[in-house]
């Protein structure tokens, strides 16, 4: 398995983990040998019982890192899958893969926590096709994994354009010994609707519902934005009649969806129509709305009621986006 790593990123934890090293030996010789709870506390700002530590800079969080690997005894699995965590909250994909390496190297076991964190990591370098490897480690180590591991997978899976292999995934969960829900189905739903699948995300979507699974507002958000760009607004609305006939609680978003489709069909009548729904169903209108309608008076040429909009637009104080 190889990912790359900077050399920068190499050369700079390899000069923290000399330094500390030889740090380490002189303070053996001198007997002043530190414990592993103030060698972890020196640079974090966080208790010990959080799932994570605060450090000032990845350079911060990388010297402990190096420190943690020479002490004797070294501290758990626990601490160093807080610090692995403390580098992917800061962006630091790359390096809190490399300290995962490095601490598997020195010996130390996974567990879940850990495991779930190294395949975050790949998916956020998008090496989704090492994440399968996450999982012979999770074999190799007796480590059960839960539905939050196949998740990020099905997601890193999704985001990299992979979304049939994800949604076979989504249907082989039951044979990893665990129970796919609904952010499994609607994560699959979501991108075959953005990539123009709608006919197998219809598929998806009564799949979810033989496992007894009720779809929800992000569920049906997704179908009808997928069928305003691919069958036209009339399917869409069909949908959303039938989310309103289920109680199904729309949101800003469903609203939006629809009142931008119209607009770009330049049927603004039929987008105050859903504007007005919005309003009443106790949703205020967003610079989204707005633009939307702005964009259909605009491509009716009725230009003087875009500047209407804009106009109230900045009265509202609402921001306007480029």
């Amino acid at each position: 398995m190889v990912v790359r790593v900077s050399r920068c990123q190499c050369f700079q934890f390899n000069a923290i983990r000399h330094r500390n090293c030889s740090l380490f030996h002189q303070r053996r010789k001198t007997g002043m040998t530190a414990t592993p709870s103030s060698y972890f506390a020196s640079n974090s700002t966080t208790p010990a019982t959080s799932n994570s530590v605060t450090f000032a800079s990845v350079d911060d969080a990388l010297d402990s890192f190096s420190r943690m690997l020479h002490m004797n005894p070294r501290p758990s699995v626990v601490k160093f899958g807080q610090l692995v965590n403390s580098l992917m909250r800061m962006n630091a994909f790359q390096a809190a893969f490399y300290a995962s390496r490095q601490m598997e190297l020195a010996g130390v076991p996974h567990n879940l926590y850990t495991l779930s964190m190294l395949l975050r990591c790949f998916c956020k370098l998008g090496r989704v096709d090492f994440g399968y490897a996450v999982f012979s480690k999770a074999l190799k180590f007796g480590i059960q994994f839960d539905d939050v591991m196949l998740n990020t997978l099905i997601d890193g899976l999704c985001k990299v354009g992979k979304v049939i292999e994800a949604a076979r995934l989504v249907q082989n969960m039951k044979e990893f010994g665990c129970q796919p829900g609904i952010v499994s189905y609607n994560t699959v739903i979501s991108s075959l609707c953005k990539d123009g699948m709608v006919s197998k995300a219809f598929v998806v979507f009564s799949e979810m519902k033989d496992e007894k699974i009720q779809p929800d507002v992000f569920s049906y958000n997704s179908l009808i934005y997928g069928l305003c760009i691919s069958s036209g607004i009339n399917e869409a609305m069909e949908l959303f009649n039938k989310m309103v006939d289920r109680k199904i609680t729309r949101d800003k978003f469903t609203y939006n969806i629809l009142v931008d489709a119209f607009c770009k069909e330049g049927n603004v009548l039929g987008a105050k129509v859903i504007l007005k729904m919005m309003i009443q169903g106790g949703l205020l209108p967003d610079i989204v709305t707005y633009r939307s309608l702005m964009d259909g008076y605009c491509l009716r040429n009725e230009l003087d009621k875009a500047r209407k909009v804009f106009d109230f637009i900045i009265n509202r104080r609402c921001k306007p986006t480029a």
